[in-house]
């Protein structure tokens, strides 16, 4: 799990490096991951209903041949996040996730559009 925590080392590793200014709006992964496609094929489209963009649902590498198949989707929006909402938005998906049946909200990641 994502903690507010986590959230606050991300920024703060990040903004040191100097890479990034997120003070402007930047492209935003999110990742959830379950077994099989089924729901996660449902989830998309709720989301894509409300304005993100679908990438890709793709098979997990897994760690032990004879486990179910996981898959992750991964959707993106180009936002702008500080601590505050990226935490209230981790929190909004596990507890979409939960409400769902997904497995796991597995995090998030970016891409710098603004320099």
């Amino acid at each position: 799990m994502v903690t507010k925590e986590d959230v606050e080392s991300f920024f703060a590793e990040n903004k040191a490096k100097g890479d990034c200014d997120f003070d402007k709006e930047q492209v935003w992964g999110y990742y959830f991951l379950d077994v099989g496609k089924a729901r996660l094929i449902k989830l998309s489209n709720h989301f894509k209903s409300i304005g993100y963009r679908i990438v890709d649902i793709y098979r997990a590498e897994m760690e032990v041949d004879f486990l179910p198949d996981e898959f992750y989707l991964l959707i993106e929006k180009q936002e702008r996040h500080d601590v505050e909402s990226l935490h209230n938005r981790n929190v909004a998906f596990y507890e979409l996730v939960k409400q769902k049946g997904i497995l796991d909200y597995d995090g998030f990641d970016y891409k710098i559009v603004n320099k």
